[in-house]
Parts: structure tokens; sequence; C-alpha cells
């Protein structure tokens, strides 16, 4: 904010990563922006946009909260509003469509508006390939819709957007151990973990790729394998025959624990504590998504967006 010559103090969040500046709103139209054009790093929540509130968990573990929450919320910076307000050239709205159409988003990406629909088709799709049905597949999409894109897409257009992905083949989904689907098909990783766990440092290259294959199998029945080394080598995508498999599974074995009335299963317990963690936000959102349709097919004023302030992110 220092370019924009703008010292003043006003209510701020710690997040996971950074810091939510809230501001004022200026009563004009306000857009919401990722990577301010001039600011790379800096977002912006306007009118539609939604924030992680303090007190909630990031997926790191840390939790939002507010520096001081004592300090008003500050008006918003006339330079800040005047580039907020500018017209976009054309091509760099082009430019901006096309990268947020391919690819599917993360958890805190904002859709924007030029690739909302592909984005929430290509999401879809994904669902469906994990076995979905149309009904789950709409709440889903209404969800990411609710919590992630630039301008909402209306209900009927969510219903029509699941009700095309389900016309495709219906993928196979293998539940966890207690018959549940795992709603998380996406698996964070943690480079510096990685690089400085010791275990992962004395493997030799195919140990670590059976581990990653192990990890990923875990991840989708919620931190559990079965306790049968024959399964683990095929889960494990192994070309070495099963004996030698065995003589070479000790290390990946300790970062696993055996569970179950019979020992049937093995647990990562670094990974089931993700897990738990990372589906409590995911029902954070859903509860959350669910609560903003419910407000916005009771309040279908305007005027109600206006009210809230500005965040900038």
């Amino acid at each position: 904010m220092e370019e924009l010559q703008w010292e003043s103090k006003t209510l701020t969040v710690e997040t996971g990563r950074g810091l939510q500046l809230y501001l004022e709103h200026p009563q004009v139209a306000m857009p919401n922006r990722v990577n301010l054009t001039g600011f790379p790093g800096i977002d912006v929540r306007g009118d539609g946009g939604c924030v992680v509130a303090a007190e909630s968990e990031h997926w790191t573990g840390k939790r939002y909260r507010f520096i001081d929450p004592t300090v008003p919320v500050s008006a918003a910076p006339p330079e800040l509003v005047a580039l907020l307000t500018a017209k976009r050239p054309a091509a760099a709205q082009i430019s901006i469509a096309r990268e947020a159409g391919p690819a599917l988003p993360g958890e805190d990406d904002l859709i924007l508006e030029g690739g909302r629909n592909d984005t929430l088709f290509k999401n879809a799709c994904a669902m469906r390939g994990r076995g979905l049905e149309e009904a789950q597949i709409r709440q889903e999409i209404m969800i990411i819709n609710e919590t992630q894109c630039e301008l909402l897409v209306d209900e009927k257009e969510i219903a029509a957007i699941a009700h095309s992905a389900a016309k495709y083949k219906k993928g196979k989904w293998a539940p966890g151990p207690w018959g549940e689907e795992n709603p998380l098909f996406y698996h964070p990783f943690f480079p510096k973990n990685w690089l400085t766990n010791q275990n992962i440092m004395f493997m030799t290259d195919r140990q670590r790729g059976w581990y990653i294959h192990l990890c990923c199998h875990a991840w989708t029945n919620k931190g559990v394998l079965p306790n049968d080394q024959k399964k683990l080598h095929q889960l494990a995508g192994a070309s070495c025959p099963l004996a030698k498999f065995k003589l070479e599974l000790d290390l990946i074995m300790t970062f696993f624990d055996v569970e179950g009335e019979d020992s049937e299963f093995i647990v990562h317990r670094e990974l089931r504590a993700l897990w738990e963690r990372q589906n409590g936000k995911h029902e954070q959102q859903k509860a959350a998504g669910r609560a903003s349709a419910d407000k916005r097919r009771n309040n279908s004023s305007p005027e109600i967006l206006a009210e809230d302030p500005m965040r900038l992110m």
C-alpha cells in the first residue's frame, strides 16, 4: 500500500499466508480482482466477493485472527478506488479469462467472470469421474459458485452444468473402510516437510515412488490402507517381485500404524490428521455455501451488497 501513499491503519486479519485489510465500501461498483494490476500478490474482494472469516482454520493449521479487533475499518484510499474502477483493456480481460478457464481452481482461487462456466463444468466432470450423482454434483458446484466465483452463476445454470456432466459415464469410486465417499479429491503437498523428513531422505528412488503411490491411495481412504503386503505391492505400483518389495517396505511403514480389530488396516498418521482438518474446512465451506444461497433467495435486494465493506487481501 506504500505505492498508493496510504498509511492509515484499518481492521486487519492475519491469514494462513498473508493479511486481509478491511476497507469501507466507497458506494460505487467494486469489482473483484486477483493480482491487482501493478500490485502482484494483492487480491481484492468487492461486490459479491467473500473471504474466509477470522477464527477460521487455514489448511496449514494456522487460525485466521484479528491483529487488533479494536481498530476501526478505514476508508478506501482514493487511488485504490480509481485503480479498481478504471476500465481494463479488452486484451487484458481476454487474457485473464483464458488463464482462468482451463485449470481447475484451488480452494482459495477466485474464478473470474470470463471462465466461470468452463471452470465449473470441468469441476463437474471431474466429480462425475469420481462417481458422484447429479444431485451431489449440483450441490458441490453450488458451493464453488458461492465461495469462489467473481460473479455468481444463476442456479438454473448450475443445474444445467450438473445435468450435462451427469450425462457422462460415472467413474468408479472406492469408498473408505467406513463405507463413506471421500469428498476431498485434492491433496495438499508441503515441499518443506517432504525435503526435510529423514525417513524420506534415506529412501531409494523406487521406495519414494512406492510411498507416493501409497499416500495417494491412503488419501482416498481417509489415511487408511489394507494391512496386506500383497495388496500394498499392487497399490504401490511395484514392478519388482513381491519378495523384494517386502524386504524394502520397512522404511515406508514407519509412517503407518496398525489398526482394526484384527489389525486389518494400516493408518498414515499425518495424512489422517490432515484429512480430518481439510474435511472440517470442506464442511464449513458447504455450510457457508448453503447459508449464502439461502440468504440470496431470501434477500434479493442488490442494495444489501453495498453495505458490506470492501475486502482487500
